[in-house]
């Protein structure tokens, strides 16, 4: 479960440029006999889906690598409250966020944390991640802005 946030014109155009390929990927899989060819062709699949939602999209999971929980945000909470009532994150909300993530520093994994993520030591590994999905959010809500079309949110 997670938060998943779109600029749907971005994305649809995306999904749709992708889609064939996505398709064929599946049809390929579906007729690989089982075995080494049948993980390729799925691993193929797998890496067409991602292609799919590799533009005009964002996901966060409601666990321990959520980014809005590292600056202490809540999905339900925070930014639930400031949906528009077609599920939709604001232009000056967008704006607001931006600052928020630029100007809020991570907040590494306490203690308790640590203990439900794989590899709890790589602690600079983890810090990586949640910069580069920042980095990523940050570019979503700033290319919603450029826009001037709002995401839709599904929280």
């Amino acid at each position: 479960m997670g938060a998943d946030l779109y600029i749907e014109s971005v994305y649809e155009e995306n999904r749709k440029l992708r889609e064939p390929e996505f398709e064929a990927a599946k049809k390929r899989r579906d007729e690989a006999p089982e075995g080494p060819a049948r993980q390729a062709a799925q691993d193929e699949v797998e890496a067409a889906l991602d292609a799919m939602y590799s533009v005009g999209y964002f996901r966060d999971s409601y666990n321990q690598t959520s980014l809005l929980w590292r600056v202490g945000l809540s999905w339900w909470q925070d930014v639930g409250e400031r949906l528009t009532e077609d599920g939709k994150i604001p232009l000056d909300y967008a704006e607001e966020l931006i600052e928020v993530f630029r100007n809020t520093e991570l907040r590494p994994f306490d203690e308790t944390e640590k203990t439900a993520i794989a590899d709890p030591e790589d602690e600079e590994g983890w810090m990586k991640y949640f910069e580069e999905k920042r980095d990523a959010f940050i570019a979503l809500l700033e290319k919603s802005i450029e826009l001037n079309e709002p995401i839709y949110a599904s929280i």
